[in-house]
């Protein structure tokens, strides 16, 4: 009987995100810091500067920084592609533009600070390309 209980409350446990943080830290500009396999940090930024760089807006938007063109060798020229994000939990979801046509991406939210942001790559898809 008590092994019965004892599993049935551990079984309507829900498995809680490994870290906390408000959805509310992620909206503005994050600068590309660095990023080693497949982790990826951001530095929070008033403005995009000339550089890498996301944007999350209200409302599911997104603005993505990045080479206006195949080639990343210097002089490098960048543009920005707008797009859309959902984030459930932890994971998040981008489907944006860019320079060869659309993508899609799936990320962990590995850090959320005020002025960190930390993501790990799921997933990529390039539909455009075959």
């Amino acid at each position: 009987m008590y092994l019965l209980i004892f599993f049935s409350v551990l079984g309507c446990k829900k498995e809680q995100p490994y870290f906390t943080y408000v959805p509310e830290q992620m909206i503005g500009y994050w600068s590309l810091s660095g990023y080693a396999d497949s982790l990826t940090v951001y530095s929070k930024i008033p403005a995009f500067t000339d550089a890498p760089g996301i944007c999350f807006q209200e409302n599911g938007f997104f603005i993505e920084r990045q080479n206006s063109g195949w080639c990343g060798t210097p002089p490098v020229t960048y543009s920005d592609y707008k797009g859309k994000y959902a984030l459930k939990d932890s994971l998040l979801v981008i489907e944006s533009a860019y320079w060869g046509g659309s993508y899609r991406s799936e990320w962990k939210l590995q850090e959320v600070t005020h002025d960190t942001l930390k993501l790990v790559m799921k997933n990529i898809i390039y539909p455009n390309l075959k």
